[in-house]
């Protein structure tokens, strides 16, 4: 009786290793667009995304240096264009050293995480797909999967559309019903569904039978919806220059499915008109077509305050044309070179904390010549997959097309957009697929010492920002506890959670909202100690983040609860932090009020009415700005102009009594006979 021998030969340990590398990778386009952690941690989104996107990175590094430790020939897939990524990452490095903070800059800023280490998350995804997608057959799983994916996203975004959200959402910063699907802003979802369109179509073009074809039908069908739901424009502009790029690349090819195209075009008219009609109507409050007719009002609402960060970015670079100021601190550096108009847009509320143009972004935070090498480094990506291309038939040109008009949709976007750790990375990863295949990619031996080494290092580098990211995740799942127990009557947990959070994760918002949460509970026990402890946190804050304006208003907010007038010890050390905010931030609105009731208290009412003439300007609601105006006139003898301010005061704060007899007493002394 002879020996049964398998039909297929089980996979060499090389080979599995090689194959959960693909796998590891497919993961990423999987787990970075859907996870959230809504209701478990403070940022339910991004933090959630930057710890799977380190764990997965951590795992496929681990994989691919084990597979260098074992094999005996050791091969490495490398390209030209390399050199220009190099050169990058050693750029942002050297930017990050020589940052306005270099801590942040490692890091990145809470709720953005673009730091180095982040960059070099990005080179280390295109280098292990560039060795890992060897074949069409892969490359083809990556375009279908990003399909689906958005698929899935888009379902949830749909969902929020419509007002069927199982999830209850507080603090939504735009308008009600705006998709927003996983990603938490309609801006980062309109960017990653600029990413997911072009592999939707392209995928649904190339499927063949009725299954395939309905599925991916299916799928562009709901990123197309949702894509015009987020309400993105920057976002409609990449997809419609993906839409570009997908027909130049396949010219002809794609006339070859001219029922699919019947359908393409069916689908968008249908969607479209359903979702305009909808939209326009009372159960709906955001109209499709005035958004639409908005895109050419380019210094108006949103895209008047993009000009205005665009005008901060470009000052910045001129200061630092070289460096930057470092890997994500544009809110630091916004908040010295913001325009008057920008804070007039936003009325003093907010800082940009991204420049809303990737190119400006990176030329003001990593320097000039860093941001150079991206786009040299992606333009030319793109052209020499171009031209790898030409030599496919129609059904494997249609694949690469997709995909390679899913990166060059991207790139537009990110003119106009953020890039953030959802969508991103999926970008390296596409464009280390697309030129797996490029015919000048090469494959070399290198020696077992140097490359051990590497991949050691590399390994240590991703174990350390893993862990890093998973201990921030646990310091903000701690953060969002105590601001639930902030209400729950016992103070004692929320404050154990508080601390907590900020021994895990050194982050200056942590800092500040806890300190006024010390400050409240002080005032409202009337405990002095608590008071002093929350002076004692927003020192610590503006020591650990000195050029953020705001921890210095926290801190002279801090000084103030406990001062006990002008000449003392903390009144002084008030109105020197509002200087401090002020020498950073010099349109800050808040600032310069709370600066103005440090005078007020010092008798010094020219220098009140001077400071108050700009916040009134930029706030044209401020009660106390009017209130403190209308003191000031009144103490300096002025009771015309007292009267005038108390009444446009009152006009804001009728139920305010007090005024009223303020005003009635100073008009009885004007009508009085000299």
């Amino acid at each position: 009786m002879s020996e049964r021998t398998n039909d297929i030969e089980p996979l060499s340990v090389g080979a599995r290793l090689e194959r959960w590398l693909y796998l590891g990778l497919l993961a990423l386009v999987i787990a970075l667009p859907l996870v959230m952690t809504p209701y478990l941690s403070a940022d339910t989104f991004d933090i959630a995304k930057l710890v799977a996107l380190r764990l997965i990175s951590l795992g496929l590094v681990g994989i691919w240096a084990f597979r260098v430790a074992i094999k005996k020939e050791r091969r490495v897939r490398w390209s030209k264009l390399d050199a220009l990524l190099l050169l990058f990452i050693m750029l942002v490095t050297v930017s990050t050293i020589f940052s306005l903070q270099p801590s942040l800059s490692i890091l990145g800023k809470y709720r953005r995480f673009e730091g180095l280490l982040t960059f070099i998350n990005y080179a280390a995804i295109y280098f292990l797909a560039l060795q890992s997608f060897a074949s069409f057959e892969r490359i083809k799983v990556l375009g279908r999967l990003l399909s689906l994916v958005g698929g899935v996203v888009s379902i949830y975004g749909l969902a929020q559309f419509t007002g069927f959200d199982p999830i209850s959402w507080p603090g939504q910063q735009f308008e009600l019903w705006r998709s927003f699907s996983t990603f938490g802003n309609p801006d980062m979802l309109g960017g990653f569904l600029a990413l997911a369109f072009p592999t939707a179509l392209a995928s649904y073009l190339d499927a063949e039978g009725a299954k395939d074809s309905t599925l991916y039908g299916i799928a562009f069908t709901l990123i197309t919806a949702c894509l015009l739901t987020s309400y993105t424009r920057g976002a409609w502009l990449g997809a419609v220059a993906g839409i570009l790029v997908f027909a130049l690349l396949v010219g002809r090819f794609v006339l070859l499915s001219p029922r699919k195209l019947a359908v393409i075009a069916a689908v968008f008219v249908i969607t479209f008109g359903s979702i305009a009609f909808y939209s326009g109507t009372r159960a709906h409050n955001t109209n499709l077509l005035e958004r639409i007719s908005s895109t050419s009002q380019i210094s108006e609402g949103s895209a008047g305050s993009r000009l205005e960060i665009w005008k901060a970015a470009l000052r910045a670079t001129e200061e630092r044309p070289l460096l930057g100021f470092g890997p994500d601190t544009f809110n630091l550096l916004s908040q010295r070179y913001e325009t008057v108009r920008y804070v007039k847009i936003v009325q003093g509320n907010s800082t940009a904390d991204n420049a809303h143009n990737y190119f400006l972004q990176l030329a003001a935070t990593v320097g000039i010549p860093a941001a150079i090498c991206f786009i040299v480094f992606i333009c030319a990506a793109l052209f020499f997959a171009r031209n790898s291309i030409r030599y496919y038939d129609a059904n494997t040109k249609r694949v690469y097309a997709g995909l390679i008009a899913a990166a060059a949709g991207y790139i537009v976007y990110l003119a106009f957009g953020l890039s953030i750790i959802g969508s991103t990375p999926l970008l390296w990863l596409i464009i280390g697929a697309i030129l797996s295949q490029a015919y000048f990619v090469h494959t070399n031996k290198v020696k077992a010492v140097p490359a051990i080494i590497a991949a050691s290092a590399t390994t240590l580098t991703f174990l350390i920002a893993a862990y890093l990211a998973v201990t921030m995740y646990a310091a903000d799942v701690h953060f969002n506890r105590a601001m639930t127990l902030e209400n729950s009557g016992n103070p004692d947990q929320a404050i154990a959670s508080f601390d907590t959070a900020m021994r895990l994760y050194k982050n200056g918002l942590y800092f500040d909202l806890y300190g006024r949460y010390l400050q409240d509970i002080g005032l409202a026990k009337h405990d002095t100690s608590l008071l002093v402890k929350a002076k004692d946190i927003a020192e610590t804050a503006a020591d650990l983040e000195p050029n953020d304006s705001d921890h210095w208003i926290y801190l002279a907010n801090a000084y103030a609860t406990l001062t006990q007038g002008p000449g003392t010890g903390y009144f002084d050390s008030a109105e020197e932090a509002l200087n401090k905010a002020l020498a950073i931030r010099p349109y800050s609105p808040l600032a310069q009020l709370l600066l103005a009731n440090a005078y007020e208290a010092e008798g010094r009412y020219d220098d009140v009415l001077r400071l108050l003439e700009f916040v009134r300007d930029v706030n044209p609601t401020s009660k106390e700005a009017y209130l403190l105006t209308a003191e000031a006139y009144k103490n300096l003898g002025n009771k015309e102009l007292a009267v005038t301010y108390y009444k446009k005061y009152q006009s804001l704060n009728p139920r305010d009594t007090k005024v009223g007899q303020i005003i009635q007493g100073l008009q009885a002394i004007q009508r009085a006979p000299k």
